[in-house]
């Protein structure tokens, strides 16, 4: 009680040096306004007298504007230094406002309470005072924890726990920057991971494009026929030719196209045909005529010829 006594007689008696303070200065500055206005009548008078004009008015007139502003400059020149004196004080007493704010804030720290009561009604059993900072108190009770903020505490609680309104409001301004900026990093980071994602499904999407563009393939190259792939293949790739009814096996090193002489065909058959054979693909190596039939082969990778003869 006697430290609550002693913060509220030094805020009463701040007050009040503070506004006498304040009352000089407002009257040094009333008194100054009133000394210009009286100069630049002066002067509007002294401007618009003549000769011929009453007494009265002449004497009006005859006020010294030179006395008129060293007198301001005098007023003026207090008003400095009265400002001046005025913020030494009022940091002094930022100082030890602080100091008996803290003091109160000591011996309120670790207090317990059987009840504690808010502002707004809310009971708190068994509880104890943790933390006071400019914003608030917290503390601990039965039920749990709570944040008591400047608002939710009855002005002799406030008093008691060493809070001021003005500290408390730029304590909750801090606070709202804080969280505010903690948010815009969020968005920050929240967009950078966006984009790492974007980038990683538009990779894996050109992936799967790839892979599927690679089983088409494959696909198609097991569906094609050997006709098809072979004749795609071009002249050292195509299917063997079978003639007679022996084999030859074999590649040539080059590749012409033989010259085809036209003469008797014999008939072989409804199954077969005449075909010119030729011991080679040099032009004029001709060497007769025979019954062929053709059979299923695998598709080279050059040309080969299989040779069978007329049976």
């Amino acid at each position: 009680m006697k430290a609550l006594f002693t913060a509220f007689m030094a805020i009463c008696l701040g007050s009040c040096q503070k506004g006498g303070e304040d009352s000089v200065w407002w009257g040094n500055e009333k008194t100054i306004i009133e000394l210009r206005n009286q100069l630049e009548l002066a002067s509007y008078r002294a401007d618009k007298a003549h000769p011929g004009d009453d007494a009265e008015a002449a004497a009006r007139a005859s006020v010294n504007p030179a006395a008129l502003r060293g007198e301001i400059e005098t007023l003026a020149h207090g008003k400095a230094q009265l400002t001046r004196e005025i913020a030494a004080m009022k940091s002094g007493w930022d100082d030890f406002r602080r100091s008996v704010l803290n003091d109160s804030r000591v011996q309120a720290s670790g207090k317990t309470f059987a009840t504690f009561v808010a502002a707004d009604g809310r009971a708190f059993k068994e509880a104890k005072v943790t933390e006071i900072d400019d914003s608030g108190v917290s503390i601990a009770h039965a039920s749990g924890t709570a944040r008591l903020r400047f608002g939710d505490l009855d002005p002799e609680w406030q008093l008691y726990f060493g809070l001021d309104a003005e500290l408390a409001r730029k304590s909750h301004e801090a606070e709202a920057e804080g969280r505010l900026a903690y948010d815009r990093r969020i968005d920050r980071q929240m967009a950078v991971i966006a984009e790492k994602e974007a980038g990683a499904r538009k990779e894996r999407k050109k992936e799967e494009q790839r892979l599927a563009e690679a089983r088409a393939i494959a696909s198609y190259a097991r569906t094609t026929p050997a006709s098809s792939l072979s004749a795609s293949i071009g002249g050292l790739g195509e299917t063997s030719r079978v003639y007679g009814s022996r084999r030859y096996g074999g590649y040539s090193s080059y590749y012409r196209q033989p010259t085809v002489r036209y003469s008797y065909v014999p008939y072989c058959g409804s199954h077969r045909q005449g075909i010119p054979i030729f011991g080679s693909s040099a032009p004029g190596n001709y060497s007769g005529w025979g019954c062929a039939q053709a059979v299923p082969v695998r598709p080279p990778i050059q040309q080969a010829i299989q040779w069978k003869p007329a049976q």
